[in-house]
């Protein structure tokens, strides 16, 4: 299928070199030259590609629908090994130079992600997971391409990017590093370049290191020197590192942009590289350190590759919708645009054909009109829609036209309308709320603030609620009359979380969600006038005790000529109506108001979507992540009752008590426990380049409008757009443009970043009744062991191979698996990949050549991780007490989130009880919210002790917040000790409640969210910023300072060899012997 006449054109004005009838290949990934450097192979669009190393037409090698990449010429040349999806999982496949059918070469189910290519062309390096734990315990392995054999371990070490030195008997590699498109980040968490020489006295040799980064080394044929890009405030570039002179020499100069994914040819003639979206060719000379030309490569191909410039789609869902006044007919956005639909046809009718998207949609008071946002990505304006034709119905309307409200250099984010049709409340950007005429005129500001109010209406219309957060963000519920004059007034006034407010439709109450107890979410209703109150706290009292004295017989014959005066009255009222003016009605009773706010508990249940019944009796609620709907009466005591098994997004309920709704993305009603949904198909056609662009400017003006510095960090963030628009416009896949979503977010330097497609075209799958897993045995094997089996070398602790029923024991050998016999030269994949539920048979014989059959449930490696890491853990709190001789103990912090909060508790008992002092390590911390928790415990005020008759000196714990230590601490940190981890390094810094021992931190704090863009994916928004009280300074670039730095080694945590924790055991027990201990208590009888 051809390219549209327009997209041809696009891809002209980018790549003016191309011929009639080809396409780019612009973006392509994992360069690689032949041997002699004459030939080019590539990955794209999810294939295997070849062309001359100067560019040119390009073949497809690959037509897999499984996703190709990462393709390595074979050192004779005839061959390519590449990476590949198409077994169910990074596997390493092999196929001839000029295409044709694909050999598996590994097989493990974890992963196997192709390095290079040993200089024999024997063997392939790969990377990856297998059951060593860690935070990126990535490891290398040899396999060999001949026969199916062992994986061999290369060393026990993290590493990433390796790649043989002249000989293959090296690897150099590296280690650490951060988000692979950011720019000009500076800090510990840089990537490093390091040498493995098993001859080596030391092993492992760090060649380079670079506060900016050093990635993809390639050594130099000669071995004398290798390349690498080395980091800068705007990008990568390439550079020559000389390893006996130790000199280094910039080979690119590019200002901008980075040097990616380099490959030298063989013979040292060329190197290849993208940089932005090209492909380049540098020629090297016989000296490294003086490059020959530099070729922007311009590669096209001419195949039929169904690139389709629309998308016929069939809409069957919205996420945004309002009803007419009479409930008769909805309207609803589909594919940015805006519709109409009856609830008895159901035939959907286009309103609006917009290249922007449409959204927040509310009919007007009497449904002629119809009030939303228009956003082309870029800016929002506010329009109402009228049909040209008023008579006719919406969903039959012929044409339409519409007016801007409030024009785009007000930048407005949200409207609401008045239910009475006086007025509408909308907001700009970045939180102020306005009031104005329906047509926009005559605007009056309300309120300013930094957050978003979302408003509602009273239901008469003079005035609206709304939940806002402080600056401590803090949300809580206000109520403001739409006067222009007056003052918000905070109902809740709590300082915890209030949110959703709704009136009732009787105006006179008003219900919320809040977080008032422990960590409980529950409902809160407020009586609007205080008389309400009264009633609802002592007046149905008393009526409840009038009608228990109706059965007093004292009282009967009074009780009947009450009744007869009452009979009286009525007809009297009757027959002479009175003409008395109805009483104004007086205005809400807001003073104290927050005292008159009542919860309604509802156990451990969050609710979500309130709405009142139509009689204001009654709230009615679903459970966050429920399936049903709830409803509870707004009195004390009151306990839910479920209205039936619906879910969905309130709009409103009529006087009769039906509800309309978003349920399951249609229009829906719900009354008298019955969901009457309206479902739609909508037939329309997607243009894919106006889509993309309109992703890409809603993740760019997303950034814009909500990133956490006003400046940019300092970028022109006009001109970035500009750069990658054009190149987003023209991705030919999901992955492509996530990498220049990423490629631009990149450009703000900071962490906390990610754009992430929903995957198009829909990826493929590899088609099975049950999925094939490498299981896992608990237990590692004795790699020299050539006898026959398999030789046990440790059993993983709390693992299948730990328990009694199927226990295992280092020598043990097991010599079947399911009846087959295990050779000592065959890889574990051949046995043991199986359904991962299946329990396996194992024939085994001990070391005293005794032999039984043993039945066992495999784990998952990822279990094996866990459990080893766990038995890690526990080996490290034992050598502490071992260093200390039983006077520290230790507490590991995996993350900072609330469940290991909670382990922290325990631990903080089970290893402080009776020691001096405490090491908490928080290295390999990825981050969370729990920083102030840890400091609760840690930092609790000294102010007292108690002492028990009989007892010792000690302090009740059902009075502190938290179990508490007050004795010395040492912390350990290290350069990927992450977000709030990095917050809590700060604060024992800086509050001197410790040492920090170990290694600056990653410099990566940024408070950050998740938000939808468009229909197309999420992304990260690092939205607040965090700054130290006692500098001021950003914690962002600026990590956590150790007062002793000390950087661990490859492989010496594997080893169980630890200087960061040896010198804080060493430093701590000083310091608890200096630790001042409490007075003697004196007694008053002493005195």
């Amino acid at each position: 299928m051809f390219l549209s006449i327009r997209f041809y054109l696009l891809a002209l004005l980018l790549f003016p070199t191309l011929c009639l009838g080809a396409q780019p290949i612009r973006m392509a990934s994992y360069p690689a030259l032949s041997p002699d450097g004459t030939s080019l192979v590539f990955s794209w669009r999810g294939d295997i590609w070849k062309s001359s190393h100067n560019g040119g037409e390009a073949q497809r090698l690959t037509t897999h629908p499984a996703r190709d990449f990462a393709p390595r010429f074979t050192p004779d040349g005839k061959s390519i090994c590449f990476g590949s999806t198409r077994a169910g999982s990074y596997q390493v496949f092999m196929m001839p130079a000029k295409g044709g059918t694909a050999r598996q070469i590994t097989h493990h189910s974890e992963g196997s992600f192709l390095q290079d290519i040993a200089p024999d062309g024997k063997s392939v390096l790969v990377n990856g997971l297998r059951d060593v734990p860690g935070r990126k315990p990535y490891r290398f392995f040899q396999i060999n391409l001949e026969e199916r054999k062992p994986e061999q371990l290369v060393f026990h070490a993290d590493g990433e990017n390796g790649r043989y030195a002249p000989g293959g008997k090296s690897i150099i590699f590296t280690r650490e590093g951060t988000q692979t498109y950011r720019k000009g980040y500076r800090g510990t968490q840089a990537s490093q370049v390091w040498i493995w020489n098993p001859k080596a006295k030391q092993p492992f040799r760090q060649a380079l290191k670079h506060a900016q980064g050093c990635r993809t080394p390639l050594f130099h044929p000669d071995g004398k020197g290798f390349f690498y890009t080395r980091g800068g405030d705007n990008g990568f570039n390439l550079h020559f590192h000389d390893l006996s002179k130790g000199q280094d020499l910039a080979i690119t100069h590019f200002e901008d942009d980075s040097v990616m994914q380099p490959s030298i040819a063989n013979d040292g003639s060329a190197i290849v590289f993208r940089h932005l979206f090209d492909l380049y060719h540098l020629t090297l000379g016989s000296d490294p350190s003086t490059p020959g030309e530099l070729k922007k490569l311009d590669i096209w191909h001419e195949e039929d590759l169904d690139l389709k410039d629309h998308q016929d789609r069939v809409i069957k869902n919205t996420r945004d919708i309002s009803f007419s006044p009479s409930g008769l007919e909805t309207t609803f956005t589909a594919e940015g645009d805006i519709w109409a639909m009856d609830t008895i046809l159901r035939k959907p009718k286009r309103l609006t054909d917009t290249p922007g998207y449409e959204r927040d949609l509310w009919f007007s008071h009497d449904g002629t009109s119809i009030y939303y946002l228009y956003d082309d990505g870029l800016q929002t304006e506010i329009r109402q829609l009228k049909k040209s034709n008023p008579r006719q119905y919406w969903w039959e309307a012929e044409a339409c036209t519409h007016e801007v409200i409030v024009p785009a250099e007000h930048k407005p984010t949200s409207i609401t309308p008045d239910p009475k049709g006086n007025q509408i409340a909308y907001t700009t950007y970045p939180g102020t709320l306005w009031l104005s005429q329906p047509d926009g005129t005559q605007p009056v500001r309300l309120l300013e603030s930094w957050d978003q109010p979302m408003v509602q209406w009273s239901p008469d219309g003079k005035w609206l609620t709304y939940a806002l957060r402080d600056d401590n963000f803090n949300p809580d519920i206000y109520i403001l009359k739409a006067d222009g004059q007056s003052t918000p007034v905070n109902v809740s006034s709590h300082p915890d979380i209030d949110f959703s407010p709704v009136w009732s439709p009787n105006g006179r109450r008003l219900a919320f969600v809040g977080k008032h107890h422990d960590r409980e979410f529950d409902i809160f209703y407020v009586e609007l006038y205080q008389e309400d109150d009264i009633e609802d706290s002592d007046s149905k009292t008393r009526e409840k005790a009038r009608k228990a004295m109706q059965k007093d017989p004292a009282y009967k014959e009074t009780q009947e000529e009450g009744t007869k005066e009452i009979v009286k009255k009525a007809i009297k009222t009757l027959t002479k109506p009175e003409n008395k003016p109805k009483p104004t009605k007086k205005s809400y009773d807001l003073n104290d108001i927050f005292e008159r706010v009542h919860r309604l508990p509802l156990k451990g249940i969050t609710p979500s979507k309130l709405i009142w019944s139509h009689d204001s009796k009654h709230i009615i609620y679903q459970q966050q992540n429920g399936k049903s709907l709830y409803s509870i009466e707004a009195k004390a005591k009151a306990r839910p009752v479920k209205l039936g098994d619906a879910t969905g997004t309130p709009i409103r309920v009529d006087s009769k008590g039906k509800l309309y709704w978003l349920s399951d993305g249609v229009p829906a009603t719900f009354y008298q426990k019955k969901n009457t949904k309206f479902s739609f198909n909508i037939y329309t056609s997607r243009d894919r380049t106006a889509w993309k662009r309109m992703v890409f400017r809603s993740a760019w003006n997303t950034m814009r409008d909500k990133f956490y510095d006003p400046s940019m960090n300092g970028r022109n963030w006009q001109q970035i757009r500009e750069k990658y628009e054009d190149m987003a416009a023209m991705a030919p896949n999901s992955m492509i443009m996530d990498r220049i979503v990423n490629m631009m977010l990149g450009e703000l330097n900071a962490s906390h970043m990610g754009f992430r497609s929903i995957s198009w075209p829909k990826p493929w799958k590899l088609e099975k009744q049950w999925k094939e897993e490498t299981v896992h045995l608990g237990v590692r094997f004795d790699p020299q062991h050539s006898d026959r089996g398999w030789k046990i070398k440790e059993v993983i602790p709390r693992s299948p191979a730990d328990h009694d029923k199927s226990r295992l024991e280092p020598g043990d050998v097991i010599l079947s698996i399911g009846g087959e016999v295990v050779m000592p030269d065959c890889p574990i994949t051949a046995h043991l990949n199986l359904r991962p539920t299946e329990p396996v048979q194992l024939k085994v014989i001990n070391a005293k050549g005794e032999s039984r059959s043993v039945k066992i449930q495999p784990i998952s490696y990822a279990k094996a991780r866990e459990l080893s890491q766990k038995a890690r853990l526990s080996a490290t709190a034992k050598k502490v007490q071992q260093l200390s001789g039983g006077k520290l103990g230790y507490i590991h912090v995996a993350r900072m989130m609330w469940d290991e909060f909670e382990q922290f508790q325990q631990h903080l008992y089970q290893q402080g009880v009776g020691k001096q002092g405490l090491i908490i390590d928080v290295r390999n911390n990825g981050g969370g919210f729990t920083t102030d928790h840890l400091l609760t415990a840690l930092c609790q005020p000294n102010h007292a002790f108690t002492i028990p008759r009989n007892g010792g000196i000690g302090y009740p714990q059902d009075r502190t917040v938290y179990t508490t230590w007050n004795k010395p601490i040492i912390v350990l940190c290290n350069q990927n000790s992450y977000s709030n981890a990095e917050i809590f390094a700060h604060a024992i810094r800086n509050l001197n409640r410790g040492k920090i021992i170990g290694v600056e931190t990653a410099g990566g704090v940024i408070s950050t969210g998740s938000v939808k863009v468009l229909d197309a994916g999420t992304m990260r928004l690092p939205f607040r910023g965090w700054f130290s009280s006692f500098n001021g300074k950003d914690m962002e670039m600026n990590g956590a300072q150790p007062h002793i730095t000390l950087w661990n080694k490859p492989g010496d945590m594997s080893r169980g060899l630890d200087i960061q924790l040896e010198k804080a055991v060493q430093i701590l027990l000083k310091e608890s012997k200096d630790h001042q201990t409490l007075p003697a208590p004196s007694y008053r009888s002493e005195w």
